[in-house]
């Protein structure tokens, strides 16, 4: 297990350096730590200090922490919902934590258990369903993993251009989401002398002006100069800011992409797709709305990458069958 842990750390450090906007990043990250884990086992003994600075944590975590996440998305679900209205789109973390709540609740309650138990066509469609539950739930903790590591602990890089990523307006003002983005995108500008600030958002419906146009105005009140702004205001999503963006800077040249935290992992992986050089900065979002946000980063991740991720689930599904089939 200690070669596999060295494996896993060797590997670790070289997509650190070389591309950091992987989720193998976050794969290579918890497999480093669950390899060291193991090889802990057999040099520690029951009762032991090591055992309770080392395991015990581990079995609290695994023993409470599905319950505690399921009640953390429910109550932060009520607080969004009271702060930000009933938008159909701020129920993904009410349906994460009531559907955690659901599969606890099958798996404790033993007349349900029993139920399913008994019912093979029942039998089937649940363990399908857990399959697919375990699936999503490994890659949410592989995207959250590769998310943090990309926002945190990052090398210290020179930036030619600053890219704030848009948010929506309200009217012709920047919200205070958006505002965040620029605030922290003025910041990473001033310590690279020399850059540009690229402000990336077109015009919605709802808006009278394009969300870009609306950046320029906040960063100019807040001293930066007009010949160090560039505005793109033909996108319309994530992709086309990076696309349409990319158009405006020197080839080669390193940019530093500001978004929110939730968003930025995501934003980063599209960069690497549009072979745009660039790293990230993240701009801090309250907790309740980021929670809910960051969800809904993960689905589009799946969306973005769903050819990858069905041929993955596929396979794994295929080795659990004969799995089960030659060991039944």
């Amino acid at each position: 297990m200690i070669y596999l842990f060295l494996s896993c750390f060797v590997l670790f450090i070289s997509v650190s350096v070389w591309e950091r906007r992987t989720i193998w990043l976050g794969i290579l990250f918890c497999l480093m730590l669950v390899s060291a884990f193991a090889s802990l086992l057999p040099f520690i003994q029951y009762p032991s200090l090591w055992f309770y600075w080392i395991f015990l944590p581990v079995i609290l975590l695994l023993s409470v922490g599905p319950l505690g996440f399921a009640l953390l998305c429910l109550y932060k679900s009520f607080q969004l919902l009271y702060k930000e209205g009933r938008r159909w789109s701020n129920f993904l973390s009410f349906a994460l934590g009531l559907g955690g709540l659901l599969i606890i609740f099958s798996y404790s309650h033993t007349e349900t258990a029993d139920y399913i138990q008994h019912r093979s066509w029942l039998l089937a469609v649940y363990t399908a369903f857990m399959l697919l539950v375990l699936y999503f739930t490994v890659q949410l903790i592989f995207f959250t993993t590769a998310s943090v590591l990309n926002f945190s602990f990052t090398f210290v890089q020179r930036a030619d251009y600053v890219l704030v990523l848009g948010a929506g307006l309200l009217g012709d003002r920047v919200t205070p989401l958006l505002a965040s983005r620029i605030d922290k995108g003025i910041s990473v500008y001033q310590k690279n002398p020399g850059s540009k600030l690229i402000m990336s958002g077109g015009q919605g419906s709802d808006e009278s002006v394009s969300e870009a146009e609306a950046m320029r105005s906040y960063a100019l009140k807040q001293g930066v100069p007009p010949q160090d702004i560039i505005v793109e205001k033909q996108s319309r999503n994530t992709r086309e800011n990076i696309r349409f963006s990319k158009a405006l800077i020197k080839d080669g040249a390193p940019v530093a992409i500001v978004t929110s935290y939730y968003h930025l992992f995501r934003a980063l992986t599209l960069a690497r797709q549009e072979k745009l050089k660039s790293f990230g900065y993240g701009a801090k979002t309250r907790f309740y709305f980021a929670l809910n946000a960051f969800i809904r980063e993960f689905i589009g991740y799946l969306m973005q990458t769903k050819k990858w991720q069905l041929l993955t689930f596929l396979i794994l599904a295929c080795c659990y069958c004969i799995f089960r089939y030659l060991f039944n």
